[in-house]
């Protein structure tokens, strides 16, 4: 196919585009009438294969393509029993990983985008348990404090379209600390044999810093230091109303504590601290042992309430880069035309910087979970799960000044799945000096959405990671002294293709074909065959 010829000069905006548009069909410049159709080059036929290349031959630099971690970790315990109703366990852990990893963002033998990543990572945890009984052994307790910390660091080298100058190549050199202080209380009190009571209780205390260097592109010389405290409760109660029916409540809050800006387009920008998560766990549920414990039911409903629920909201400082404060975020799409009345909105270049910047978007999730596990005959189990999710959105849908709100949730988007399940069963019969136990089991996951989460998703699969079934299998052979086993297993027995990630078909902004659309293929079949030794 000839290549169509351009006189005007393109912005960067569109040779951005331009290229990104190499993998659609069709690639247009209204503004100068040009519309041409290219074809699916850069596309193997097969989706575990693609035609990139970790070459970067104008910058001299060649990435390794294959992915290696080495982890490694230590725990020790301590136990000590102060008196007949007390008792000390000091437990101490250590673990460390480095990775090496290459991410080809362009897929295409051309080299655009690389991304090589070195990550190492070091941390240790102490943790001091005192426990214990009290009144007549009505109330089991226990106290203790837990101490964490950690060392990260973020390495290596990204390579971005030299001919969009956006950015320039960088490197990474980002290094993360961090140290946690907490001290807990648990209790549960028996007040009859069927009525018991838990109560419990957690301070902690958070401190971190973040270096972050990507020169030449960009270096904070200043480290971010940021940290935040929690209190959290827990409290549920039990009931038993037969020795094979039991019901159960709870209520109980978390956090995910506060973090650091990552991909900063500006000094001020790394200055903002991402805030912390919030929120309350409601759960009630019935737990049931029936027809002499042959038949077990357990049933739960879930509600998560998140206030705040923080989440990427993109949009542009319209301040100037070197000024020391990032001022107000103007959402919308990145680096967009300021307005007027701002530092940058008053010059003679109104196009404002980036800012990937985080918003509260309070939201909740409820559920039912339900599991079932069947002696049908001596020695045949079979059980199952079902399990339904929801998720509500608590973030307006428009904003004040009537433009859609990039935190919202439109009640068609698929947050997780919204049913998923399982079903297995296994036999075991004696086989020689040992048993035999062939096992089968089956488990399905619903589709997940892959739009733009604030607008209403597209029917059919545009906008869905689809849903899917697979099948495990497993035959155990166990000594008659349980000391020596050994098993055969495949895990997707029926070597079934899936998307663990997908990225949408089309956009649910303008029904336009996505553009660069890229997913990641679930693993096929995998035997494995396991040895195990008992000692006692």
């Amino acid at each position: 196919m000839a290549e169509p010829s351009v006189d005007a000069k393109l912005t960067r905006h569109q040779a951005t585009n331009f290229f990104n548009n190499l993998y659609s069909n069709t690639v247009v410049f209204p503004r100068y009438g040009i519309r041409f159709t290219t074809y699916d080059r850069f596309l193997t036929g097969d989706p575990f294969k693609t035609y990139a290349n970790p070459i970067d031959p104008i910058g001299g630099k060649h990435f390794p393509s294959l992915w290696y971690s080495n982890v490694w970790g230590a725990s020790a315990k301590l136990g000590m029993r102060i008196n007949d109703l007390m008792r000390l366990d000091l437990v101490v852990g250590y673990r460390d990983y480095q990775i090496d990893w290459m991410g080809d963002g362009d897929q295409m033998p051309i080299d655009l985008n690389h991304t090589y990543v070195l990550q190492g990572h070091n941390q240790t945890s102490y943790e001091a348990r005192l426990s214990g009984t009290l009144f007549d052994k009505k109330l089991d307790w226990t106290a203790g404090i837990y101490r964490y910390e950690d060392s990260s660091h973020l390495g290596g080298y990204v390579i971005l379209p030299a001919f969009a100058a956006i950015l320039p190549n960088f490197n990474q050199n980002d290094t993360i600390s961090s140290k946690s202080n907490s001290a807990f209380l648990h209790g549960e009190f028996a007040f009859t044999d069927k009525l018991s009571v838990t109560t419990g209780a957690r301070y902690t205390d958070e401190s971190k810093v973040y270096q972050f260097d990507h020169s030449p592109y960009l270096l904070v010389s200043t480290p971010l230091h940021y940290g935040s405290n929690h209190f959290d409760w827990k409290v549920s109660t039990n009931y038993r109303f037969t020795e094979s029916v039991m019901a159960y409540a709870s209520a109980a809050t978390g956090f995910r504590s506060d973090g650091a800006q990552r991909r900063p387009f500006t000094p001020a920008q790394q200055k903002e601290v991402v805030p912390a998560e919030e929120l309350i766990s409601y759960e009630i549920g019935l737990k049931t042992d029936l027809f002499d414990r042959r038949l077990r039911l357990n049933l739960a409903a879930f509600f998560d309430d998140y206030d705040p629920r923080v989440v990427v909201s993109p949009g542009t400082q319209c301040k100037f880069p070197s000024n020391p404060e990032p001022g107000p975020v103007f959402r919308g799409l990145t680096g967009s035309r300021c307005p007027a009345g701002t530092e940058v909105g008053n010059s003679a270049t109104p196009t404002g910087s980036p800012w990937f910047a985080y918003a509260s978007a309070p939201g909740s999730n409820r559920g039912m979970e339900l599991e079932a596990t069947a002696t049908v005959l001596q020695g045949l189990n079979v059980n199952a799960t079902l399990a339904w999710y929801d998720f509500k959105s608590g973030a307006d849908k428009t904003l004040p000044n009537g433009q859609p709100n990039n935190v919202y949730v439109d009640p068609s988007f698929k947050v997780q799945a919204k049913w998923s399940g399982s079903v297995g069963t296994e036999y075991r019969f004696a086989v020689g000096a040992g048993s035999l136990t062939p096992r089968l089991d089956w488990f399905y996951q619903g589709s997940r959405s892959n739009g733009i989460a604030y607008l209403p998703q597209l029917p059919g699969s545009a906008n869905q990671v689809g849903g899917y079934g697979i099948v495990n299998a497993r035959v155990t052979y166990t000594a008659k002294d349980s000391a020596w086993m050994v098993a055969l297993s495949a895990e997707n027995l029926l070597d079934k293709f899936y998307w663990y990630q997908l990225g949408a078909a089309r956009s649910n902004l303008d029904n336009s074909p996505a553009d660069n659309r890229t997913g990641t293929p679930a693993r096929g079949r995998e035997v494995a065959l396991t040895f195990r030794r008992n000692f006692n």
